[in-house]
């Protein structure tokens, strides 16, 4: 938008000064037309030097340590990821939320007891770091 009234304002001074046969239309247009030009350029400059005319969003997400579902005793930790029914695009993860669990359990597993909780279940995403 700013770009758009940089460009007007331009065009405006060219016409203002150049175009304009009578001086009192000159010095009104010209003069005008100038000074809106250095205002919206001043302002393009602060927008982009400054962020000026924005707001400041602040977001926060939650980590969680995710512990391996393999053997503790192994040197490596590992996740499994399980799809839920075929080709829906829709998965479960699997991993210890703590150290001292003895099993991995499946996480993000959506309610299963009624067909309703099922359809709404596979209408959510989630990823590891929503949780």
């Amino acid at each position: 938008m700013i770009i758009f009234l940089i460009v007007l304002f331009t065009l405006l001074t060219y016409i203002g000064l150049v175009v304009l046969k009578s001086l009192l239309l000159r010095i009104l247009i010209g003069g005008t037309s100038i000074l809106m030009l250095v205002l919206s350029v001043g302002l393009l400059t602060l927008h982009l030097d400054k962020n000026w005319g924005t707001k400041i969003v602040t977001s926060r997400q939650r980590s969680t340590d995710i512990y391996t579902a393999g053997d503790l005793s192994s040197p490596f930790g590992m996740i499994i990821k399980a799809e839920i029914g075929q080709n829906t695009g829709n998965y479960v993860f699997i991993y210890r939320t703590s150290k001292t669990e003895k099993k991995a359990s499946p996480q993000f597993k959506p309610a299963t007891d009624s067909i309703s909780q099922i359809v709404t279940a596979i209408k959510k995403k989630s990823n590891l770091s929503s949780r």
